[in-house]
This record gives C-alpha cells, sequence and structure tokens, in this order.
C-alpha cells in the first residue's frame, strides 16, 4: 500500500466540498417549513456553525484556481467562493459595526415562578478579550429579598 501525500490545496477542497454537502443536507432536510419551531431552530444553529467553519476553511485557501466571474458579474474563487476584493476577517466577529454572539432571547412564559432558579432561561457569561459580559434572562419570579426603605418620602 502507497500513501499518497496529499497537497494542502487537494486537502482543503476535499474539506470545503464535505462542508457544502452538509450545509446542503442541513439546508434542504431540516430547514423546511411545516417542522417543529424548535427543531427548526436547533438545525439553524447548525447552519450557522458549519457557516463558520466555511469562514475558518475559506482563510486558509490561496485561492490556487485564480478568480472566475458568477452570474452577479463578480469573481470569486471556484475552490472557497471567496469574493475578489473582499476583506478577510481574522475575527469571528465584525471588525466594524455591533457586535453579536448567541441570539436574543425572551422571557417565555407569563407565568410568575417561585423562584429566580425556576424562572431562569438562560444565564451565561462570556470572556471576550479581557472584559466578562454576564448576561441573564428570566421569566418573572417572586424575589424574596426584603424592599429596602431608603427615606424617601
Amino acid at each position: 500500500m502507497v500513501l499518497r501525500k496529499v497537497s494542502s490545496k487537494e486537502n482543503i477542497q476535499r474539506e470545503l466540498k464535505r462542508l457544502f454537502r452538509c450545509m446542503d443536507f442541513v439546508a434542504k432536510n431540516h430547514l423546511q417549513t411545516g417542522r417543529k419551531r424548535r427543531d427548526i431552530s436547533v438545525f439553524a444553529d447548525i447552519y450557522q456553525q458549519l457557516g463558520l467553519a466555511w469562514e475558518l476553511l475559506a482563510l486558509q485557501c490561496k485561492h490556487w484556481d485564480g478568480f472566475r466571474q458568477t452570474r452577479s458579474r463578480q469573481l470569486s474563487c471556484p475552490i472557497c467562493g471567496k469574493v475578489k476584493g473582499a476583506g478577510d476577517q481574522w475575527l469571528l466577529l465584525p471588525a466594524k459595526g455591533p457586535k453579536a454572539i448567541g441570539r436574543t432571547l425572551f422571557p417565555t412564559s407569563t407565568r410568575t415562578f417561585a423562584s429566580k432558579k425556576e424562572a431562569t432561561v438562560d444565564d451565561g457569561d462570556i470572556r471576550f478579550h479581557g472584559a466578562r459580559l454576564t448576561v441573564q434572562v428570566h421569566n418573572a419570579y417572586q424575589s424574596k429579598e426584603v424592599p429596602r426603605d431608603f427615606g424617601v418620602r
């Protein structure tokens, strides 16, 4: 058995083809209307993660085959799909404009819960470039704190 050395171009092409097949499969089979909203949300998150993987693989592409014209008259790489002249993002967050991580969550119930723990929808924190961001989303809950009188009447 002879093992052949695989070039980085062939490796990236193979990985991108596998990734595109996965994205097509999720889009065609799981992001259709008529499914439960929860299922569509899960598969939409999977699709977003595949998109991030595409960005990371595209950063490794050296555009060995040059650029070809698309239907919209733009030049794009046939291997990774990058449009010529578009800036490379070395961070997965946008360099300009607002930064968004995750998705928007809102309280999910109109019921008042007995404790803060039962009412929790999301509770987490992120460390990013030295800053710590804590996010807590709760439904309404009964507080056990005693209201303080600050002497303002």
